[in-house]
């Protein structure tokens, strides 16, 4: 075991003790942190350094009669520590019973929590049967199925659910905006629901087996300006850096987190990260890229029916955690390429089939080459 997953498992260890002196001495002073705990204590935000700490601990000794974490594996990815386990919680009104292990995926200034191994996009025509998020869905929209008798499902979009017509609906508060939570049942015996929230124009609705599933999953969701990833909610502007440097972005770079707005949209459809071999490429793509802007298309082959904006932020993070930003622009017949906002360079169809296996998203060009 590693040096951090180590510092995981005495985290773990001491929780299971309510050991707080040892819990601050492992957890940095500007830690962030948001539980279901948090929902069911009426929390709208994250618990924050070793004060939101204390008042953790407190909310988990006032909301749950008894709330064990059984962690079975600890996997170190970078500085990253993945444990995966089950926890058990039961308070008055409420039982957990579920998987650890769950990972952030965020969408439309949404963001959700849903168990470790889940497929992403897995969904309409040519699914498979296993669970699934979805979100930024574009040209899959265009590809409809049923889904599974057995098919769990979490998606993120901008339109509400029409499956849930005679559900049971309670008025809810996310982050301190009105939202609605409806809950039912499908005819072929799935526990379904859907969050939502209007005045944001997103909507979460889940579609699983397993009603602790389904709770945990309401419960994971927030409303974020900027996601797990630091991709912001709101497209930002194109800046130019303050120096330079002497190519496009940083070759020292050791990740890319790729924050994805697609299709003339300002909000973020979807986020992920890259590191290893994947950020290496990537790397070496655009500081090889040629230089310019590629060629607007004439508009006798390509006719532009909405605002040129750029589709992607990428955001290029170095060993020291500096972060360079370089925006993409492709979907357009004009206007394209890689844009650090002082200078610019060609974007090709092999960089667009890279970023849709990357983000699980169908993504379009017109002749790139």
């Amino acid at each position: 075991m590693g040096e951090n997953a180590d510092i995981v498992r005495r985290a773990f260890d001491a929780f299971s003790r309510r050991d707080l002196a040892v819990l601050l001495a492992l957890t940095d002073p500007e830690m962030e942190f948001m539980p279901a705990t948090a929902r069911v204590a009426g929390r709208a935000e994250p618990y924050r350094g070793h004060d939101g700490l204390r008042t953790y601990l407190a909310d988990v000794a006032r909301v749950w009669q008894e709330l064990r974490s059984e962690p079975d594996e600890f996997v170190e990815v970078g500085d990253v520590v993945v444990c995966t386990g089950r926890v058990y919680a039961w308070g008055v009104g409420r039982v957990i019973d579920a998987p650890a292990g769950w990972v952030w995926y965020s969408s439309l200034g949404m963001e959700i929590a849903v168990p470790a191994g889940w497929a992403v996009n897995d969904i309409g025509c040519g699914q498979s049967d296993r669970p699934t998020v979805a979100r930024a869905r574009f040209v899959e929209r265009a590809c409809l199925g049923p889904d599974f008798a057995t098919k769990r499902v979490a998606e993120i979009s901008a339109v509400p659910d029409s499956e849930l017509a005679g559900g049971t609906s309670r008025d809810v508060s996310l982050g301190g905006v009105p939202a609605t939570v409806t809950e039912g049942t499908l005819d072929d015996g799935r526990f379904t629901a859907q969050l939502a929230v209007p005045s944001r124009e997103v909507y979460l609705a889940v579609r699983t087996t397993d009603a602790a599933e389904r709770a945990a999953i309401l419960d994971s969701a927030r409303l974020v300006d900027v996601d797990h990833l630091g991709c912001a909610t709101a497209r930002p502007a194109v800046t130019a850096p303050a120096e330079p440097g002497s190519t496009l972005v940083p070759a020292e770079s050791e990740a890319v987190r790729i924050c994805m707005y697609g299709y003339g949209t300002d909000r973020l459809s979807a986020s992920a990260e890259v590191t290893g071999a994947d950020a290496a490429w990537l790397v070496n793509t655009v500081n090889s890229a040629a230089a310019g802007r590629n060629p607007d298309l004439q508009p006798s082959a390509c006719l532009e029916t909405r605002q040129v904006v750029p589709d992607a932020v990428l955001q290029f993070v170095q060993p020291g955690g500096e972060t360079t930003r370089l925006w993409a622009t492709f979907s357009t017949c004009t206007g394209r390429g890689f844009d650090d906002g002082s200078r610019q360079a060609h974007v090709s169809a092999q960089f667009v089939e890279w970023l849709s296996g990357v983000l699980h998203s169908g993504l379009g060009h017109h002749g790139l080459g």
